[in-house]
């Protein structure tokens, strides 16, 4: 293994980085908000000439490269790779930060995995209820704020409309 770690730090940080970049350039272009449309509602991205197969089809591949990239690092990090290594639990937090932090939203997200990695090893001495507590917690967001607790703005957006509409109507 590798004694100094610090050239590794900054490889995986300049990776981050570039990503960070390439996707915040392709959100603004022609195929971001492509991307965004057919994430909205297909048939009408559809309807509108967006061809969403073809665009799917981007999203999964640039989604495998990163996947891919992220996973040459871990592996170079480690030295090896073993399916004891990918527990069922890690996807599932994954997934839940996504949720927890608003999908569709980067930094929420970014939030979102910080409470997943925090709450529970702040609660560890509740060590046989952590799950439990963390499922109902899942549950109630989703029931009382389904966007998660830090929405893009374009939800935000909407919502507020949607009330100045209803406030119109109301008059």
């Amino acid at each position: 293994g590798v004694i100094d770690r610090v050239p590794y730090y900054w490889l995986v940080l300049v990776a981050l980085m570039i990503v960070l970049w390439a996707d915040r350039r392709i959100k603004s272009s022609r195929v971001g908000r492509a991307w965004e449309a057919t994430r909205e509602d297909e048939d009408a991205a559809e309807t509108m000439g967006v061809p969403t197969f073809k665009f799917k089809l981007l999203a999964f591949a640039m989604g495998a490269a990163i996947g891919g990239m992220s996973g040459s690092l871990f592996a170079s990090e480690n030295g090896f790779i073993s399916p004891d290594i990918f527990v069922i639990i890690l996807s599932e937090l994954f997934v839940a930060a996504v949720i927890i932090g608003g999908s569709g939203n980067r930094w929420g997200a970014l939030a979102g995995g910080v409470l997943v990695a925090y709450l529970p090893e702040r609660f560890r001495e509740f060590s046989d209820y952590r799950i439990l507590v963390f499922g109902l917690a899942l549950m109630v967001l989703a029931v009382w704020r389904p966007e998660g607790l830090f929405p893009p703005r374009r939800v935000r957006r909407a919502k507020r409309a949607e009330a100045e509409i209803a406030d119109l109507e109301g008059e």
